[in-house]
């Protein structure tokens, strides 16, 4: 099954800064999520200011936003800019709603109207924002005359959402799956577990890793976690349990799409999906009694020290986790050893770096992501260049190429890798074949590689 993502918004960035960025250096990648932060930081301040009122409150749960170990994958990863981008457009939308809900002014509904459709096009999870938006009126109490001061609004968002719908429908291929598929029900089982530990990793940030997944996290983090916000929440004589349900619903509401994502996709949970979610764990902390105006200066001073303490060392410690792929996936296969994925992607990024690794010392890990799933792509391609190849056990080199071409029938490379077995075997008809079906792909070529089988068969 084919997933396909529509995210033209991304797409710009990308374009944009790429000519900024040089064979040793993709700097400015980084210096973009720096500064996407930092105005989400900014105007998350303004939205929790306008929200409760309490300026000095709201400077340090931005703070505590800006420096959580837990978004150090969206800010120190480059994929993770998705979810920067998508919350800075988030924000602006969240923040014209309630100015439209206090003047009802044509200049707010359009720029309401922009964000949303930003939001739309750098993210499927945009389509979850009016429901948000719906969550922060009622925090706010704006609810009652929702009809009269939204009359504008309710249906443009209606063809916003529609016109995002058959936009990504027409530019997607036919065989992409809708969101909504048959998959879901078993999703939602399985991947019921991963909010408790996304909830872990919020509360009590010590089992972040690169690659996290369901069967390589423990649980036991984010229970212990519920039962700690449970204790503060109740020695909060002024809590408010609407709030409390309101937060609960923001974190579960942009976790969502974790149920959407197909299984043999992305089975991961990865952190930088936390980014917009973690605005529903500020409202919880609101009312908490770390919150109360009953906590003693000191000992709050004292607590927000420890935790900024704790939130450096995190960030420290986890950040060189981002500092090359190979770093990345090193990481990786450390948390989720007995995942094929993890294994493979090791395995190349050591095969891809001869002059670091000799290829004897990837062979163990393409062999290993074999062993955990037979069907991983490319394991059977590295394992015929890296293993058989060299040896000239020419059989098995063909035979693992030819499994590789059946499941992944796109992949030039291993068009060309079959040809050069085949000229070995001087089996022509079959090499020239190779070539042909090597070219009718189009993609990933392998120059090098297929100038050297077309030598081999001029040379007959």
């Amino acid at each position: 099954m084919l997933f396909r993502s529509y995210r033209p918004v991304l797409l710009v960035y990308f374009i944009l800064l790429y000519p900024f960025t040089s064979a040793k250096s993709i700097a400015i990648f980084h210096f973009g999520s720096i500064v996407f932060h930092i105005l989400n930081v900014l105007l998350l301040r303004k939205l929790l200011e306008i929200l409760t009122g309490n300026k000095k409150q709201s400077f340090w749960l931005a703070a505590f936003f800006c420096m959580h170990p837990a978004l150090t994958m969206a800010v120190a990863w480059i994929p993770g800019i998705n979810d920067l981008l998508l919350t800075t457009f988030a924000l602006g939308y969240f923040l014209t709603l309630l100015r439209i809900a206090e003047s009802g002014k044509w200049k707010d509904i359009g720029l309401n109207l922009l964000f949303l459709l930003l939001a739309l096009f750098t993210k499927e999870s945009g389509a979850f924002l009016p429901f948000g938006g719906f969550l922060l009126l009622w925090y706010k109490g704006h609810l009652n005359g929702i009809g009269k001061k939204f009359s504008a609004v309710i249906p443009l968002t209606m063809i916003a959402w529609i016109l995002w719908f058959f936009a990504r429908k027409n530019v997607l291929p036919e065989n992409t799956p809708s969101l909504i598929n048959g998959e879901m029900a078993s999703l939602v089982l399985h991947r019921a577990a991963g909010l408790i530990q996304y909830f872990g990793k919020c509360i009590l940030p010590l089992n972040l890793n690169v690659f996290p997944t369901i069967e390589s996290t423990n649980v036991l983090w984010g229970i212990i976690s519920i039962v700690i916000a449970g204790i503060l929440i109740f020695q909060n004589k002024d809590r408010n349990l609407k709030n409390v349900f309101i937060a609960c619903c923001w974190f579960v509401l942009f976790l969502l799409p974790i149920f959407f994502v197909p299984k043999n996709v992305n089975d991961q949970l990865f952190e930088h999906r936390l980014y917009l979610p973690m605005i529903g764990i500020l409202f919880l902390f609101r009312e908490t009694i770390l919150c109360s105006s009953r906590v003693k200066v000191v000992t709050l001073q004292t607590i927000i020290v420890a935790i900024g303490i704790g939130c450096i060392v995190g960030i420290h410690l986890y950040t060189p986790d981002f500092g090359s792929t190979f770093n990345f996936w090193t990481a990786a296969v450390a948390a989720s050893p007995e995942n094929a994925y993890a294994n493979k992607m090791l395995g190349i990024k050591m095969a891809e770096n001869p002059k670091a690794y000799q290829p004897a010392e990837a062979i163990p890990y393409f062999k290993k992501a074999y062993a955990l799933d037979s069907n991983e792509r490319y394991t059977r391609l590295f394992l015929a260049r890296l293993v058989y190849m060299p040896q000239e056990k020419w059989d098995s080199a063909r035979y693992y190429l030819e499994r590789e071409v059946e499941i992944n029938p796109t992949f030039s490379d291993t068009y060309a890798d079959l040809a050069q077995v085949c000229v070995a075997q001087k089996d022509m008809a079959a090499a020239e074949k190779s070539i042909l079906d090597r070219k009718s792909t189009r993609l990933n070529s392998s120059h090098t590689v297929i100038s050297y089988a077309v030598f081999c068969l001029k040379k007959k």
